[in-house]
């Protein structure tokens, strides 16, 4: 199949040394067109990437697992030029590509925020584009912009050039849906790129920035009331003022020995059961406290800090 040369070598030079991409808007530049752009942006975040090359073995990633990783450029870049390469043949092709990578990678380091920004319910878009105006990373708002048909510069989603990520294996992935994840870079959030299910059990996210501190949490939506069928202790929750809410590790009581055969509580003696614990009385209200199970979350944290 032959290739259609937009423009020639020589004009495609020009315009490289003129600097007149660092000028230019990015949706106007007229030889890539957009959906290989978007191709490429979400190449560099790993999209399309089988699983098996981005952990070689499972025992790389066991059950329970969480690993950190950061984005080799010259890993991606190969694998853009790979990708690109279909139909070239001849060295004319070769210098070309060459041009025209290097014009779609430049795009790419400021729009890697966008194959995730696009795809947000408008809703969202504010706490998102906030880390981006607080890193400077922003010069006007995208949603006022995308809603009036404006186009963003190259500068205005700058990325910071360094992408780190993780991969999680465990059962909590399918078990608890929309877990909110953070990342934090000395204590500071880090704008998210990517944060996508690839299993049943396995989730990948990738970040803008050095990633020294990660939060994972269950949805704030998640309360729920009693006991999972794997817990089998129930851990008391101090109703003093002076401490109110701690849990009381040392005073946990045996669930089945209130439960019957069908799995029902003995309301009743349980309460009793706190009461005592607790040394307080314990009516509907505070039974009601100690019963229900707000949102959990973890805090991994690089060595040191």
């Amino acid at each position: 199949m032959k290739r259609h040369f937009p423009k020639s070598i020589d004009s495609m030079r020009s315009i490289t040394a003129s600097g007149a991409l660092g000028e230019t808007e990015f949706n106007n530049q007229p030889d890539i067109p957009k959906d290989i752009q978007r191709y490429v942006e979400e190449l560099r975040l790993l999209y399309y990437v089988p699983l098996s090359y981005i952990i070689a073995d499972e025992e790389l990633l066991p059950n329970e697992s969480l690993r950190f990783f950061y984005i080799d450029e010259n890993w991606t870049n190969a694998l853009v030029d790979g990708a690109l390469s279909i139909g070239r043949v001849t060295e004319g092709d070769a210098e070309y590509d060459n041009l025209l990578l290097e014009q779609a990678m430049e795009g790419s380091n400021c729009r890697l925020h966008f194959p995730r920004i696009e795809k947000m319910h408008p809703q969202h878009l504010d706490s998102a584009l906030n880390v981006f105006k607080a890193k400077g990373r922003l010069s006007r708002d995208f949603l006022q912009s995308a809603n009036d048909g404006g186009k963003l510069m190259l500068s205005d989603t700058e990325t910071s050039g360094f992408v780190t990520g993780f991969i999680m294996r465990s059962e909590l992935t399918g078990r608890v849906r929309d877990l909110n994840v953070t990342a934090y870079e000395n204590d500071e959030p880090i704008s998210e790129l990517r944060l996508t299910k690839l299993s049943d059990d396995i989730i990948i996210g990738l970040y803008d920035g050095k990633i020294t501190s990660l939060k994972i949490s269950e949805p704030q939506t998640g309360l729920t009331f009693g006991l999972n069928e794997k817990e089998t202790r129930l851990i008391p929750k101090d109703v003093n003022e002076s401490n109110f809410g701690a849990p009381l590790d040392n005073k946990s009581i045996e669930i089945k020995d209130y439960t019957n055969s069908a799995g029902r509580i003995d309301v009743t003696k349980l309460a009793s059961k706190l009461g005592e614990s607790l040394n307080t009385d314990v009516k509907s209200a505070k039974l009601a406290f100690e019963l229900i199970t707000a949102a959990a979350s973890a805090v991994f944290k690089e060595k040191g800090q």
